[in-house]
This record gives C-alpha cells, structure tokens and sequence, in this order.
C-alpha cells in the first residue's frame, strides 16, 4: 500500500514519437534494498535489460541512500524493427538498435516526473532592512552623500613586548 501510494506516473513526451515511455516510478522515499522491483517492458512484453535499469538509476542520481534502488514499472513503446528480440531463448532479453536514444528518453522520462514531484524550498522575503530608515528608497549620487558614525568605544591599550634578545650562533 505503502508503494502504490507513492508512485509518480511517468509523463511521455508528446514531441518525440519513438521512443514512447509510460509507466510509474516510485518517489525516492519508497526505495528498495533489491534490484527486483524494476519491471519494464517493450511494446507490452515484459523484458530484462540492463542498459533500462542503469537509466533509471542514473536518473535518481543522489535521490537514493547508498544501497537502495528505485522501484519502477515501464513500458516502452517503438517500432517493432527498432527492437531485437532474439538476444535470448526465452526473448526476455532484448536489445534495441539506437540505444542511446532509448536510454535517453527513459532516463529523461524518468528524471523529468522526480523533480516535478520533489519540493522546491521556498524562501520568505527578508522583512527587516539592513539600511537605516532614512537611506531606504533614497537615490546616492555620490560616496559623499553617506554619513556614517563609529560606537563610542574606549581606545585599545598600547601593550609593550618585552625586549627581545638577539640570539646569535
């Protein structure tokens, strides 16, 4: 429960029609221990690929303590000429003719729905000025316009070092 409620649906781009990327990723704070919770899929087949499992850990690049790993379900939608399925017996495995591109748009996808979900700090207006009241809004034409007073303080001490000898070899 904990999982499904902090999932962030992945935002496929509109400009770019191949690769197509859909899926949900969990937020950073739902990370796993394992590898096992990264699920994809290409044109709705479920694969395993490592070059799609180092995009999406790039793309949570210092979001994640040392030793955790995402959670991430995604489907990757291309041409079907695009994707080699014959890597493996079992066509699990696969390998994509432009990887690149693929890695880009996963780690992209992915990358571009964490930070519209991670808060930006807000910072509050400083509501005290550092200027007197009287300069606040004033326009200085010149360093002469300023005038400025030291605190009242007590002169520092004159201190005598005591005479050094000259130490000769």
């Amino acid at each position: 429960v904990e999982v499904a409620e902090n999932m962030i649906e992945l935002k496929g781009e509109a400009m770019a029609p191949s690769p197509r990327v859909a899926g949900m990723v969990g937020s950073p704070s739902v990370s796993r221990s394992g590898w096992g919770y990264l699920s994809f899929f290409v044109n709705r087949r479920w694969v395993t690929s490592r070059l799609l499992a180092r995009a999406v850990e790039e793309a949570y690049h210092r979001l994640l303590m040392p030793g955790k790993h995402p959670v991430a379900v995604i489907n990757i939608s291309l041409p079907a000429q695009e994707v080699d399925v014959n890597i493996h017996p079992t066509k699990s495995e696969v390998k994509f003719v432009n990887e690149h591109l693929v890695f880009s748009a996963v780690h992209r996808a992915v990358h571009q729905a964490l930070v519209e979900q991670i808060p930006v700090p807000e910072v509050e207006a400083a509501t005290e000025s550092i200027f007197p009241s009287e300069l606040r809004g004033a326009m200085l034409t010149s360093t002469a316009d300023i005038s400025y007073s030291l605190p009242a303080s007590p002169p520092t001490p004159a201190i005598s070092l005591p005479v050094l000898r000259v130490l000769g070899i």
